[in-house]
This record gives C-alpha cells, sequence and structure tokens, in this order.
C-alpha cells in the first residue's frame, strides 16, 4: 500500500536525481529508487504511508518505529543480496551534458546533504518526543523553517527564498497529478481506517 501511496514522490525524485548525475542507466536507477522507497516506507515519518497511520490510529512514531527499522533492516539485507544479480539485458544509459564539478566540491555536498538528512530526522524524533504535538506537526513544521534555518547558516537565505518562491508558483501547474494523488491517498486512509479491514 506504501508504494502506492508514494506514487506521487517517485517522479520527483527521479527527475532530480536524473539532472544531478552526469551519467548513469536509467533502468538500473529506477530500480535503485524502488528500493530506496521501499526501505523508508517503512519507518520514515516523511512518507506519507507512515504519516497515515500516524494520524489515522492516533500513534506517534514511537510505537511503530521500532518495527519499521527492524523490518528496514531485513528489507536492506535482501536488497544487498540481489543486488550484483540485478542486471538489464538494456540498461538504456543517459549521459547529460552538464560539467562536471570538481570531485572535492561534490564530496563537500554530498557531506552537507547527509548532514542535513541526519539533523533534519534527529530533530524530527527529538522534539515529537518533547513537544505536545504529533509526528504530522513536527514533520509541516521543520519542512517549512529548517530548510529556511540551513540556508541562513550556509550563507544561501536570500537565494534559496528566491528559489523557492519561484519554484512554489509553478508546483501546482507542473505537479498536479502528484499532488492529486497525495490528496487522494488522505482519503483513502481515512476511508480504509473506518472500514472494517481498518479495525482488524
Amino acid at each position: 500500500m506504501g508504494s502506492l501511496l508514494n506514487l506521487g514522490s517517485m517522479p520527483l525524485v527521479h527527475k532530480i536525481g536524473s539532472e544531478s548525475f552526469t551519467s548513469f542507466e536509467n533502468k538500473r536507477f529506477g530500480l535503485l529508487i524502488i528500493r530506496g522507497f521501499g526501505f523508508c516506507m517503512l519507518w520514515s515519518p516523511y512518507f506519507v504511508n507512515v504519516a497515515l497511520i500516524l494520524v489515522l490510529y492516533d500513534l506517534s512514531w514511537t510505537d511503530i518505529g521500532g518495527f519499521g527499522l527492524i523490518m528496514g533492516a531485513c528489507y536492506s539485507v535482501i536488497v544487498a543480496l540481489f543486488f550484483r544479480s540485478s542486471v538489464f539485458s538494456d540498461p538504456d544509459e543517459r549521459v547529460n551534458r552538464s560539467e562536471n564539478k570538481a570531485p572535492a566540491a561534490q564530496q563537500k555536498q554530498l557531506r552537507l546533504f547527509l548532514l542535513f538528512v541526519v539533523i533534519l530526522l534527529l530533530l524530527s524524533f527529538l522534539l515529537e518526543m518533547t513537544l505536545p504535538f504529533g509526528m504530522l506537526t513536527v514533520v509541516v513544521l521543520l519542512g517549512l523553517l529548517y530548510p529556511l534555518i540551513w540556508a541562513a547558516v550556509l550563507n544561501m537565505f536570500r537565494s534559496y527564498v528566491e528559489e523557492a518562491h519561484e519554484e512554489i508558483s509553478w508546483s501546482f501547474k507542473r505537479l498536479y497529478n502528484e499532488l492529486g494523488i497525495f490528496i487522494t491517498a488522505g482519503f483513502f486512509g481515512e476511508a480504509l481506517s473506518l472500514s472494517p479491514a481498518g479495525k482488524c
């Protein structure tokens, strides 16, 4: 069910990744995205299926997070075992014409990205445990405020606000399919929770 509810995010991740890499195998990249989503949708509060479960059943992330992390670890082991055999006869290699950045600059950006994600997750869990809000409220607040603070720390606040404003002004026109999927997922999850299947 999680893979259906997160259909709106997968095209976004594929678009970002395809524009970020200098070259990649399109089919293998798609498989990696699906596997990555499979891992994250078992535990991450930033995935719509986990958020729906927390809201609809009035749970905190700590009620289900441990089980999700254990399932995610098992899933990762299985993926690692099948990784070498995941090949395609027609790899469909794509090459971008963008200029390559220096390896040192790429390493710095990767480290900053990993630090961004780690701090975001730690803040999410700490704020949910300390504040009288649910995880969904914490996720929304962090999603709005944390990037602004991060941009200010990196002295990129003005450029970030300008880029974010431009992106938001066009997002509803470009992402109406994804937004429709998210809204539908909310209605579907609510209906499922009120059905006999949701009360089992």
